[in-house]
């Protein structure tokens, strides 16, 4: 049986999901729409009524989409629900036909009945997703029995003014889908930036503006050290609050903020204090690391005239600074060096000749510029540990103790600490860890086995040894060549990387790698051969 009038709104009419609907429909967002007049207007006239209505249900109020009267006359744009038949329908989700309002159950208390609602006929607006939001009725002033052809037409032309409906929803969200699409294609996703293409549309009108920008790109410093301990998540998380913070301050100086991808980002700004405050932004620190940035910068209106000029010169100096800044690295490895070669100074030839040795290497398996300098600089500090081993185990004429061994194996975690005090090192201070790690698994310190070592690690163990093999050496004969790559072939595939082998064959075979080289990886000279 019907459930007569309440002051709450019926359960249906509150619920979240079918008010979400209705506010996503956008109707809600529009006055009275004139192109849906026509089905009001057909329904009022076919059926013969004093007025027919499309009507909105929101959570306390009717409002009227479309309405059509004969004789004309104005119609409220919305009404508060208790005034509302239409409600009835949509928390029934279902048609709704009263002949006399003064009767029904429903409606009889309803305040319209004493303005002339008396008759009633309202299909639901029932979306594809299965919302009702709304009504589609006709309404007479007199007490009236609907006749069954009469509800049929009402149906369908519910139907055509749903068709309708469904097809504006569809354009609508082709035309939303279409602008995202090319807000996406010019914003970075992670940050919410600008991205690359964002930047050279800003680009192109500001070579041509004639007000002074400075154009500034940045690098983070330690950003790959920083993924590679705290993880990829944690390295977006970063990003995201640079980017953040980044924005803020490009605003602030009345410019605009860009990544470009990776950990690179931009700024198009006034003045040079922008670029210092952006990079500010760009910097965090806490425990176990220290996020800088590196960048380069153009003034647009000295001598810059093309997007691609502007692009270069920045790009030029920003590596420019970050091989100014990678120069402290070289200083760390001086330092270390430096105290290695007084502990040991047998060790300094050898160290040196490994670095180049695994350059070459490097180079030969098609490593990135960046991977085959820390190659070269974890290769010339893989002994660096060996200052934090007690002289009398060092210097030990015989064998080593088994407690000895245990002690000594230990060298390269010392290392691995002593490097990583520098964080621009930290990623040397990984391959210098595993620098003794076995290709069948039976290295230390971690026991690691085949491609769970890193490259750079596998390519120093293979060269350290063979040079160990070749050295003259108090307690062992030297190998000839020969020997020294027979013997690196013959434990391929167990203690050495088997394509690490075949490079390291390929480039002894190709270069004399027997006398010392006062050289570092990138070609510059060696600190620890120019202070000797």
């Amino acid at each position: 049986m019907d459930a007569p009038e309440t002051d709450a709104p019926h359960p249906y009419i509150a619920d979240p999901a079918r008010l979400g609907a209705l506010y996503a429909s956008g109707l809600l967002s529009q006055d009275v729409d004139p192109a849906l007049d026509r089905w009001t207007r057909l329904a009022g006239s076919l059926i013969d009524a004093p007025l027919a209505l499309l009507s909105l249900v929101d959570r306390d109020r009717q409002v009227l989409k479309s309405s059509a009267s004969d004789p004309p006359q104005d119609v409220p744009h919305e009404t508060p629900l208790s005034l509302s038949f239409c409600q009835h329908v949509v928390a029934g989700q279902a048609p709704l036909v009263i002949s006399d309002a003064r009767e029904h159950p429903l409606v009889r208390t309803n305040p319209s009945t004493a303005n002339g609602v008396l008759a009633y006929a309202g299909e639901p607006v029932t979306m594809s997703d299965g919302h009702t939001l709304g009504a589609f009725c006709v309404i007479d002033t007199e007490p009236r029995v609907w006749t069954p052809s009469e509800l049929a037409l009402l149906r369908d032309l519910s139907a055509g003014l749903l068709t309708e409906l469904e097809l504006r929803a569809s354009l609508r969200c082709a035309v939303e889908l279409q602008a995202d699409l090319a807000r996406q294609a010019r914003i970075d996703v992670l940050t919410g930036l600008a991205n690359r293409r964002h930047l050279m549309e800003d680009l192109e009108g500001a070579v041509a503006d004639e007000r002074t920008q400075v154009l500034a790109m940045f690098d983070l410093d330690g950003f790959k050290a920083y993924n590679d301990v705290f993880g990829h998540p944690a390295g977006d998380g970063l990003l995201t609050r640079m980017g953040h913070r980044l924005r803020a301050v490009a605003a602030e100086h009345g410019g605009s903020a860009y990544r470009l991808g990776g950990d690179e980002f931009c700024v198009l700004v006034p003045s040079e204090t922008g670029v210092a405050a952006a990079a500010g932004a760009l910097r965090e620190r806490g425990e176990g690391f220290d996020i800088r940035s590196s960048y380069g910068t153009a003034s647009l209106d000295r001598g810059v005239t093309t997007v691609e000029q502007a692009m270069n010169t920045v790009d030029a100096r920003l590596y420019a600074a970050k091989n100014r800044r990678s120069g402290a690295g070289y200083e760390v490895q001086a330092v270390l060096l430096g105290v290695l070669r007084e502990r040991e100074p047998d060790l300094d030839v050898h160290v040196r000749e490994v670095a180049m040795l695994a350059r070459g290497v490097a180079l030969r398996l098609g490593l990135e510029p960046d991977a085959v300098q820390q190659v070269a600089l974890a290769a010339h500090l893989h002994d660096i540990g060996k200052v934090a081993i007690p002289d009398s185990i060092l210097d030990k004429p015989g064998p080593l103790t088994e407690e000895e061994w245990v002690i000594m194996r230990r060298h390269t975690l010392f290392g691995e600490r002593i490097i990583a005090a520098a964080p621009a090192m930290r990623d040397v201070a990984t391959l210098v860890r595993s620098s003794h790690e076995r290709w069948d698994g039976s290295g230390y310190p971690d026991g690691h086995a085949g491609t769970a070592i890193p490259l750079g690690s596998r390519i120093i163990l293979a060269c350290d040894a063979y040079h160990a093999m070749v050295s003259d050496r108090p307690y062992s004969t030297p190998y000839q060549r020969a020997q020294a790559i027979a013997e690196i072939r013959e434990h391929s595939g167990r203690q050495f990387d088997p394509v690490v082998v075949d490079a390291l064959v390929a480039v002894l075979g190709s270069t004399d790698h027997e006398a010392p080289s006062p050289v570092l990886a990138d070609g510059s000279p060696d600190p620890a051969a120019i202070s000797a």
